[in-house]
């Protein structure tokens, strides 16, 4: 079993964040319910008490910056050469390009080029 998955599951998932998020917007913005910021006169705070945070306007802030985060991510993944690899095992980041350049050492390109030089510092 391999240790490396595609970042096309996570583009995925992002692409269902984005949905799930615009679907929830658009449910506020058809609720035809007054604002909450709109209160009678029965309704007003007493006097040196704080202010009531419009919740809506701070749902519909929040879901407009996680729809534009998870667009943002999703074009720049798109925008990538070739489709990243996950590494999900327990080796760390280092340990593992160590194993992929000693792997890209012993085997030819396919362009037959030379392999790649040693990373500095590795």
């Amino acid at each position: 079993m391999t240790k490396f998955l595609r970042v096309g599951i996570v583009a995925e998932r992002l692409a269902e964040v984005a949905r799930a998020a615009e679907y929830a917007q658009f449910l506020l913005e058809v609720d035809r319910s007054p604002p909450r910021h709109l209160r009678g006169d029965r309704d007003e705070p007493p006097p040196g008490s704080a202010p009531k945070l419009d919740m809506d306007g701070e749902i519909r802030r929040s879901l407009r910056t996680i729809i534009h985060l998870t667009r943002d991510t999703l074009r720049f993944l798109d925008q990538l050469p070739c489709q990243p690899l996950l590494y999900t095992g327990a080796e760390d980041t280092d340990t593992v390009i160590r194993h992929l350049e000693r792997l890209l050492e012993t085997q030819p390109l396919p362009s037959g080029q030379p392999t790649r030089p040693h990373r500095r510092g590795a």
